[in-house]
């Protein structure tokens, strides 16, 4: 924390118990040298103290580096920690006074500024040390609790004047009670009422607040009156929102207390306000207690008036009183009565703006007692009861009836983007919208039922439901006629109409394991009976209401102990004067009660019950509240927040110190420098969990998706690692949470999109540069003509793998995949989908991982090595001819290598760093280490070499060219043809991918000549893969690569070639050659050591399935090795595997493993499904897919009135 270069403790094994002996440099700003002390600590106790003396020793310390120069400074200090007599019933907790006193000669001259800056951080211990041990809130809450206490056991004697201050007191209350004329309020906190009495230009106030307190009289009376000289209200002075800038208490007795406040009233030019009172309280014989503030003129010496400070007058008086307890909750009434006279002339206006800050101490009480999860829960539990209880009656078959009906799929209903569950929505006409949501919430259905069925819950009054009212409630028959409001903008801009909603709500119990809710406006009930037309009035300004129409139906459907499939359809009648948009909301706003509910009964989970998918839907809820401006909270303000409201976050910011601030770090997103933090989580701090979660956007800005950044930046911290680990659900909560930050932050997906369409862009737009030079210029028109082709080539390529990857899911999906091809953008949408965590789709033959990748590597193959040897072969005949290279034709080149080598570098560190190939290859992928720096250094050298390599091979292409056409097919051939009768020799022929037959044949000859060919061009760090060209092979071609230059060079040089290509030759040798190595050097020096091997690896592509196969744990990796891997790698342990698939076949159909896909299913030959009624099982569930299918596609073909199809 003090920015110390080196910190150290010395063991010699001769200290005793009581000492130690610690180095520490201090650095110092330039030119000062650096300090270095060497001092032994040494601690003593008495029975009172404990004291710490520190002297400095003359000890040697090895620093196990060069510390550079650095001056020998000495200290002297004595640290003595002092208990405090403790009241145990009151504080429970121990506290000492603590003093430190300080020598310190640094050695030489110091600046005045830099001592002055210096002494404080060495003093700083101090704060630390009363921070890390602070228990304020500890404090006063057992203050309050002892308040509370005496309050309710202990009488009381009360003197004439505090007798005539409470009496003065409960008269103003009884009087302003009887006002009729007061003006409402905006309060900030919906629960409390504020009014308000005043006359402008006049400086008295007097003004009300209600409200209910969820806790006894006593409690409520204990905090307010101790609230006021707690250490939370100390300690926030200044930055209160009710303008406190000063406040003194002073005890006179158990009942009363002296209270000296100054408050700014919030504006510059009006001068601060003084109240100086007599702070009492009573309880009275009825039960009820009363707080008085009274003013006083007592203890002006000890106190005085600050100059330029106004004292006002004023009385407020609190009443508590007892309400019917909500289970074992108490309920309490507290209103809270003020009159201030302010001693000026001040406007209403200003009145207005402030009355609500000094009236929040309402909102706080409120706020510190609050059980509205409590509550709630008692009142659902009570229902849940009873429709446990409730009989299957009447009422079964018309909500059957009316839920069959309302979620029904409509003929073009939209899907809608939803992060969790499913939701549809369809536009009927003007005015009316259907829709319908399936989520899936952790709580049983009854619970869950009764979460819907309370309208007037506090959870549903505060998120939204304000609005929503019980106008009549039969509740032994589960039957209640509701009202809501809600504002919708029309079609004119500026025109809002209130729709008016008045309902049936009705419960049916449908089964055991069911039960369904409707709802239904009594005007469509009236409609239904009687036949008559809807009528809505036009409006005469711009605000009016109309009657709206609604029909909802939610269904409850048991799937385990504690979990409910809440299925909801809903339509809406809203007229033609409500616009499509506004339409829209208010559906979505009906919809979202399924969310509110699945999220609210994630956030009452404990750690212990969460699972994976908990996880996931704790990332989406946290990350929606984050992004909230409420109350000018900020996003990490929110993110804690959150935290406290959820059981399972909470449990482990209790439990670990670190986790919070980590959290918190985290969502702000800020980029800074990689901190290591070392150390087991219960050993670390909150700095150190600023440091982790600060350390994420880093992590962010070098990965390609959210669950790669989790994977990289957990293993740079051992406590991430440990929390991970014994918290299952949490890194899915982190990897949700990530997704939404690389969307939303300019250096996540839009950085990568951004990066990923520049340097497509840029190299298209040098090579149209290159292109139209050489269609201007006659000697060269045979390179545009060679230019246009590769381009052709390279986009037909890119069009070829969309129309292999997307055709079973139908040509207009293939056009509009195409459509990024042909424009240059495909890049950006690649990256776009892979940052975004997209998914393999029903009918892909790849998922978007392996499309990108397979889309740079045909743009590298048929446009990136062409164009380079094509440029590079136009500037050498140019060279020959004795004409002037133009600066823009090597801009050009370079641009095409390094973005070539940019791509090359992407495929290898996208694939290495994929969290889920790490888990199945752990062997093979892994080699960028986890320090940003390392892999940020990792990339960059992969490609500059790449960009060398491929300038080296093109340069010795163009060599041999220029000597014929013969002299560069035979080197290609030469080459090529080895490395196939390598391949072949070996039995490595079959290339990995699941083609089948003789497409497997023709994609196993293309795939072996591309990967050679870009090999060799790049040295792609990828390609070394077994099912590639293998390590020993990789390695082989990169050295064989590098000895073609010097030898090409010499062929040309003896053919008598032109001098000056050969002078360019050696020069382009001289640098790429020296700079090539280097970079593959600086490769090597920082990937993970243990992977070296997989450079020489003999390990053939059917050694590493049948190696994976049978290494592999889990089913997932064995069905991946199976599967996904074509059968002639793997058919020599058909039987093996034939009889794994029997053996686990029924376990998978019981727990349905998500591997276990429609693709991979469709991939399991029938004959291994074990027996015929389990394999006719099967192979009717494909067929009926297939069916589906087919439907779906004839129904597409129907709506765009093509054809008809007709599916028997």
């Amino acid at each position: 924390e003090e920015g110390n270069l080196a910190r150290l403790e010395i063991r010699k094994g001769e200290e005793k118990d009581n000492e130690k002996v610690f180095a520490t440099i201090k650095k110092m700003p330039f030119p000062l040298q650096n300090r270095e002390f060497v001092v032994k600590l040494i601690w003593s106790r008495s029975p009172k103290n404990v004291t710490v003396a520190l002297i400095s020793v003359n000890d040697t310390v090895d620093y196990g580096e060069s510390m550079g120069s650095k001056v020998r400074g000495k200290t002297a200090a004595l640290f003595t920690a002092t208990n405090i007599k403790n009241d145990s019933e009151m504080y429970q907790v121990n506290r000492c006074k603590i003093r430190m006193l300080q020598f310190m000669d640094a050695g030489g001259h110091i600046p005045a500024r830099v001592v002055n800056k210096k002494i404080p951080e060495s003093l700083s211990i101090i704060g630390v040390l009363s921070n890390s041990f602070k228990r304020d809130d500890k404090i006063d809450k057992a203050a309050m609790e002892k308040l509370a206490s005496i309050i309710k056991n202990v009488p009381q004697v009360y003197n004439d004047d505090e007798v005539i201050s409470i009496q003065k007191g409960i008269e103003f209350h009884e009087k302003c009670k009887e006002v009729k004329h007061f003006d409402e309020l905006e309060s900030p906190d919906d629960k409390v009422e504020m009014k308000l009495v005043h006359v402008d230009g006049e400086s008295l106030v007097t003004a009300v607040a209600t409200t209910v307190i969820d806790a006894s009289v006593e409690e409520c009376a204990a905090f307010i009156y101790n609230d006021v000289g707690s250490r939370e209200t100390l300690a926030k002075i200044g930055e209160r929102k009710d303008g406190l800038l000063e406040s003194i208490v002073e005890e006179i007795n158990q009942h009363s207390q002296y209270y000296f406040s100054t408050r700014s009233v919030g504006v510059a030019l009006i001068q601060h306000r003084q109240n100086r009172s007599i702070f009492t309280w009573k309880k009275e014989a009825d039960g009820k207690v009363v707080v008085v503030l009274s003013d006083t003129e007592k203890l002006q010496d000890k106190y005085p008036i600050k100059k330029g400070t106004i004292v006002v007058a004023a009385i407020s008086v609190w009443v508590f009183e007892s309400q019917k307890a909500i289970g074992e909750i108490q309920q309490t009434k507290a209103t809270y009565t003020t009159r201030i006279d302010f001693k000026g002339s001040i406007p209403t206006s200003i009145i207005n703006n402030i009355a609500p800050t000094f009236l929040s101490a309402s909102s706080t009480l409120r706020q510190k007692f609050d059980k509205s999860k409590e509550i709630d829960s008692h009142n659902r539990t009570e229902l849940a009861k009873r429709i446990r209880v409730e009989e299957i009656g009447g009422a079964t078959l018309a909500a059957t009836i009316t839920f069959g009906n309302l979620s029904k799929e409509r003929k073009g209903q939209q899907t809608m983007e939803s992060d969790l569950g499913k939701f549809w929505m369809k536009v009927e006409k003007r005015g009316n919208i259907w829709g319908k949501s399936v989520v899936d919430v952790r709580e049983s259905m009854e619970r869950t039922t009764a979460f819907f069925w309370d309208i007037n819950s506090r959870v549903n009054v505060a998120t939204g439901g304000k609005n929503d009212k019980v106008l009549d409630d039969r509740e032994n028959m589960f039957q209640k006629s509701i009202t809501r409001e809600e504002l919708l903008e029309g079609h004119l801009k500026g025109f809002q109409h209130t729709g008016k909603f008045t309902s049936t709500m009705k419960l049916a119990r449908i089964s055991k394991d069911s039960v369904v809710i409707t709802v239904q406006s009594l005007e469509q009930e009236e409609r239904g009976r009687k036949k008559i037309p809807r009528l809505s009035r036009m409006p005469t300004t711009n605000q009016t209401s109309f009657t709206a129409g609604e029909k909802t139906a939610i269904q409850f459907t048991r799937i385990g102990e504690k979990e409910t499939r809440v299925e909801m359809a809903s339509e809406l009648e809203l007229g033609k004067r409500v616009s499509r948009n506004s339409a829209k909301q208010s559906l979505k706003k009906n919809l979202s009660k399924t969310t509110k509910a699945a999220f609210y009964f994630n956030n009452l989970l404990k750690d212990e019950e969460l699972n994976e998918g908990d996880g996931k839907v704790m990332g989406i809820h946290m990350m929606q509240r984050v992004q909230e401006r409420a109350m000018g909270n900020n996003r990490e303000r929110n993110a804690s927040l959150f935290i406290k409201e959820n059981k399972a976050l909470r449990e482990l910011a209790e439990k670990y110190v670190f986790f919070e601030p980590m959290l918190c770090a985290a969502v702000k997103s800020k980029l800074q420098a990689h901190q290591k933090v070392p150390g087991r989580a219960e050993g670390l701090e909150e700095l150190d969990g600023r440091k982790i979660g600060g350390s994420l956007a880093i992590v962010l800005a070098t990965t390609l998706t959210g669950k790669h950044a989790i994977d990289e930046w957990s293993l740079q911290f051992p406590a991430v690692q440990e929390i991970l680990k014994n918290h299952l659900w949490l890194r899915p909560m982190l990897e949700e949470m990530t997704f939404k930050l690389m969307k939303e932050v300019r250096w996540g997906v839009k950085s990568r999109v951004a990066t990923g369409a520049f340097t497509s862009m840029l190299d298209v737009f040098t090579d149209l540069y290159i292109t139209h030079t050489f269609f201007n210029d006659k000697d060269q028109y045979g390179y545009f003509q060679a230019s246009l082709a590769s381009l052709c080539v390279s986009i037909g390529v890119q069009l070829l793998i969309i129309f292999v990857n997307y055709r079973k899911i139908g040509w207009k999906r293939v056009a509009r995949e195409m459509f990024p091809v042909i424009i240059g953008y495909k890049p950006a949408v690649d990256a776009y989908r892979v940052a975004s965590g997209r998914s393999v789709e029903k009918g892909q033959l790849f998922n978007p991982v392996m499309e990108m990748q397979f889309m740079k590597c045909s743009e590298m193959f048929a446009e990136g090595i062409p164009g380079v040897i094509i440029q590079l072969m136009a500037i050498a005949t140019k060279v020959a001819d004795k004409k002037e290279i133009a600066v823009g034709s090597w801009v050009s080149l370079v641009v095409s290598a390094i973005s070539t080598g940019f791509i090359s570098a992407s495929v290898s560190y996208d694939l290495d760093t994929n969290p889920k190939k790490r888990q199945q290859t752990p062997d093979f992928y892994g080699y960028v280490p986890p320090e940003t720096s390392k892999r940020t250094t990792v990339f960059v050298a992969m490609m500059f070499f790449s960009a060398g390599m491929l300038l080296i091979r093109c340069t010795t292409i163009v060599l041999l060219g220029l000597l014929g056409n013969r002299w560069a097919f035979a080197y290609i051939a030469a080459d090529l043809g080895l490395y196939l009768i390598v391949k072949t020799l070996r039995a490595d022929f079959w290339w990995w991918l699941p083609l089948g037959g003789n497409l497997e044949i023709v994609s196993s000859i293309l795939a072996r000549i591309v990967t050679k060919v870009i090999t060799d061009f790049t040295s792609i760090v990828h390609l070394r893969h077994p099912f590639e060209l293998g390590g020993i092979y990789w390695t082989f071609s990169f050295v064989l690569t590098m000895g073609s230059l010097p030898a090409a060079i010499k062929i040309f040089e003896g053919r008598k070639g032109d001098r000056q290509v050969v002078h360019l030759s050696w020069t382009i040798l001289y640098i790429l050659l020296p700079s090539t190595l280097f970079m593959f050097g600086l490769f090597f020096t920082f990937i993970n050591k243990k992977f070296i091997n997989t450079f020489v690896s003999f390990e053939r592509g059917m050694d590493r399935s049948i190696r994976g196969y049978k290494e592999s744990q889990g089913d997932s990796e064995k069905a991946f090795f199976l599967f996904t891997i074509s059968k002639n790698h793997w058919i020599s342990i058909e039987n093996e595997a034939h009889t794994w698939v029997e053996d686990n076949w029924l376990r998978w159909q019981k727990e349905q493993p998500k591997w276990l896909d429609e693709n991979i299913r469709a991939k399991i030959p029938e004959e291994w499904i074990p027996s015929s009624a389990e394999r006719n099982k099967e192979l009717l569930r494909r067929a009926g897919a297939k069916r589906v299918t087919l439907l779906q596609k004839g129904e597409n073909l129907r709506q765009r009135g093509r054809r008809k199809i007709t599916i028997r």
